[in-house]
């Protein structure tokens, strides 16, 4: 709701991977390695970004979600960031598409990322078989598939498939990728191919189609605007702050308790916080700094003012 109050339509999330190898530098950003579980979490999560698959319209307060990243991503060659998978077709099936079967059948995801990685040879950027035969005629998806950042251009620097990016643009096209992230650099060749009869004009209707359909669904040509004030007032508004409250603590997992929690501030004089992001906010590679963050070091000071001395050492 605060996404789509500021003006935010379309959210590159939830990430589905499958974390099989603790060696990859991503796997910070995974739900683990159980396919059911990353399947429970996936459909959820499409559900409270979408709301209840039971409508072609999305509603004012929601977002369109993407699953990603399909597929195989947390699984690379050596632990090495978008290295090939090494992965059999029946282990494919059992472990790696489930989380995003599941999310689109049951909660009607609206648009799913191609990873970076290829299975078998194959980028899925241009499997085919993976984008149009099992995504859509199997699963009957009929979101938009969307390139993941750069990774179209990727297929001539880092896979070495085509000459350039005029190549590299219609084969991503004709194996069911329907638009390219962040910025235009290979699909801006697709009208010069489409005028030099190198590429059929109905692949660009189809991806348009698509891309219209979704911001039809958003109701973005009737509405495109936001106000500004509204959106300034909702976003970290108390209802909101006491809401992701609840959910963080609900969400702990204690693995063990000896007796010493829950700390009863009562028999403190000083409590020491130790290590080198206590007193920092941490929220990944991918967020900017929002109107207001609370460090460790800064939230235990302010709980525990007048009554326990809190320091703080970076220790490493």
């Amino acid at each position: 709701s605060e996404m789509r109050a500021t003006g935010g339509h379309w959210a590159l999330t939830p990430i589905l991977d499958i974390a099989r190898d603790p060696r990859w530098g991503r796997i910070e950003e995974t739900m683990g390695e159980d396919p059911y579980l990353m399947t429970a979490m996936g459909v959820a999560g499409v559900k409270g970004f979408q709301g209840e698959p039971n409508s072609t319209q999305f509603a004012a307060d929601k977002v369109v979600a993407t699953l990603k990243h399909l597929t195989g991503h947390g699984q690379p060659q050596a632990g090495v960031n978008i290295a090939p998978a090494h992965i059999g077709k029946r282990e494919l099936h059992e472990i790696f598409l489930p989380p995003f079967e599941a999310a689109v059948k049951l909660a009607k995801a609206g648009s799913i990322m191609a990873s970076y990685n290829e299975i078998d040879g194959i980028p899925s950027h241009v499997n085919q078989p993976l984008l149009q035969d099992i995504v859509r005629d199997e699963w009957g998806f009929d979101g938009v598939v969307v390139s993941d950042y750069y990774a179209i251009a990727e297929l001539v620097s880092r896979h070495s498939l085509y000459q350039d990016d005029a190549q590299a643009a219609i084969a991503a096209l004709s194996s069911g990728v329907d638009m390219e992230t962040p910025d235009r650099q290979t699909f801006v060749h697709l009208v010069k191919l489409v005028q030099s009869g190198q590429l059929q004009e109905a692949l660009i209707d189809r991806a348009v189609r698509r891309v219209l359909t979704m911001k039809f669904r958003l109701g973005l040509f009737e509405q495109p605007f936001v106000d500004a004030s509204q959106a300034d007032a909702l976003v970290g508004a108390p209802a909101q702050r006491e809401f992701a409250r609840q959910v963080a603590e609900k969400s702990m997992v204690l693995l063990k308790n000896d007796g010493l929690l829950p700390l009863d501030a009562g028999k403190l004089r000083s409590l020491a916080v130790i290590g080198p992001h206590a007193n920092e906010t941490l929220l990944g590679g991918y967020s900017s700094i929002p109107k207001q963050t609370v460090s460790i070091v800064a939230g235990l000071r302010d709980k525990l003012k007048g009554q326990v001395r809190v320091d703080y050492a970076p220790g490493t």
